[in-house]
């Protein structure tokens, strides 16, 4: 027996779960839809399946998801947005918060990434 599944029903299934992480990671959707740069009341309305984020904020939700998903397997996530609104010297004194706001995720993703192997910047 194979399983059918449909590609757009599991596509929406991630995003809507992408979303969740995200917001959750931030703390509120007025805290993610701040960084975003929307209105304060979008992100809720996305999790409502009342419209979709534009294709740069699906960016960033989904860059947002992949940070906060990595931080969490090692650290607590209720450190997770103090992490994020740190300076950190592996983004030469930059926030993390900053640089995916900046659309700069892969920095985040190689600082996070020296950080849990131990490395010093």
């Amino acid at each position: 027996m194979t399983m059918q599944l449909d590609l757009d029903s599991a596509v929406r299934e991630g995003e809507d779960a992408r979303l969740r992480i995200a917001i959750a990671s931030l703390g509120s959707p007025a805290a993610f839809a701040l960084l975003a740069g929307v209105h304060r009341s979008q992100p809720t309305r996305w999790l409502n399946h009342q419209g979709r984020p534009s294709a740069a904020t699906q960016r960033l939700v989904d860059d947002v998801a992949l940070v906060a998903t990595k931080f969490v397997r090692v650290w607590p996530a209720e450190i997770f947005q103090d992490w994020l609104d740190g300076s950190n010297s592996f983004l030469a004194g930059a926030s993390p918060k900053e640089c995916l706001r900046a659309g700069r995720a892969s920095d985040v993703l190689a600082a996070l990434e020296g950080e849990l192997a131990g490395v010093y910047a």
